[in-house]
């Protein structure tokens, strides 16, 4: 780059002297000389940006990096899944997140009354998150697997004192294994009680808050977004855990209640065996509220 601030500078000299016709003066020739060597200094500095793990989208006015001024700047880190993007002064950050599970299931019985070898795109997710003003978080995330699109989580979360208020479409508050993300749970399905009874995402408020060694959530909960407004009907749910160390590890003991008012449409128990892909052999109908 410095190779290239020489010739520059050489070519201004030799047109200014060849052509003394429209020969600039020397306060001119100095003003575009220092513009060159600001242009050049940006420059060098992205290169230097690129061959790092950060980039920094710099904000230049006029050909002159500020100085002395607080600009503001966009940075790309790489992070695993996917590079994140954030302000320099963290107050905002943009993070693309998704996930791709296919499956393939067989099963059979002795009476033929489960007989499946079948494969599926179980969930093909697709989203953002990040934050605004540092304590306010959003998250936007749907599914376009099972030849469907459904919005999963959606919802803005803001941050009072030592209470998280999330409000819009997330996880009801109820079971540890549900609260657990799927990626990240002991066997490759949740326990059939998640499905029996329900447990998903609704759309509402919830509030959050957590000591060293403990924690509540709890909210107030509609519909969810692929419902009518008219079948919605209401919920009410809240966890509590507390835990400690041991010698060797860790104990936790959880407490989670909900109640469930589904309007004038009776509830629905089903679940399925084994995995996904297996037929529903518990299909119940119940009354049009639960506890």
């Amino acid at each position: 780059m410095r190779s290239l601030s020489l010739i520059l500078f050489a070519g201004t000299i030799l047109s200014s002297t060849a052509y003394p016709a429209i020969a600039q003066s020397n306060e001119d020739l100095q003003k575009e000389v220092e513009f060159l060597k600001n242009r050049l200094a940006v420059l060098e500095k992205l290169v230097g940006d690129l061959s790092k793990n950060t980039i920094q989208v710099v904000k230049v006015a006029d050909g002159k990096a500020a100085k002395g001024k607080k600009n503001k700047t966009a940075i790309i880190k790489k992070a695993e899944p996917a590079p994140s993007i954030t302000t320099a002064n963290g107050d905002f950050s943009f993070n693309p997140r998704g996930r791709l599970f296919i499956d393939w299931g067989a099963g059979s019985d002795a009476n033929g009354s489960i007989d499946y070898d079948a494969t599926e795109i179980r969930a093909a997710w697709f989203g953002i998150d990040g934050t605004a003003y540092k304590n306010i978080k959003y998250k936007l995330e749907a599914d376009f697997g099972s030849n469907a699109v459904s919005v999963k989580d959606a919802y803005i979360q803001m941050k009072v004192g030592s209470i998280k208020y999330t409000i819009g479409q997330s996880k009801v508050p109820n079971s540890l294994e549900w609260l657990t993300a799927i990626s990240q749970i002991t066997f490759m399905e949740r326990s059939s009680f998640k499905d029996a009874f329900g447990l998903g995402r609704r759309m509402g408020i919830k509030a959050t808050t957590n000591g060293n060694n403990w924690g509540f959530s709890g909210g107030v909960f509609r519909g969810t977004n692929s419902t009518s407004v008219d079948k919605e009907g209401w919920l009410v749910a809240g966890r509590l855990h507390y835990g400690g160390t041991l010698s060797n590890g860790k104990w936790l003991i959880g407490t989670s209640a909900r109640y469930r008012d589904n309007g004038d449409v009776n509830l629905r128990y089903r679940a399925r065996t084994f995995n996904h892909l297996a037929d529903r052999l518990v299909d119940l109908t119940g009354t049009d509220s639960d506890f």
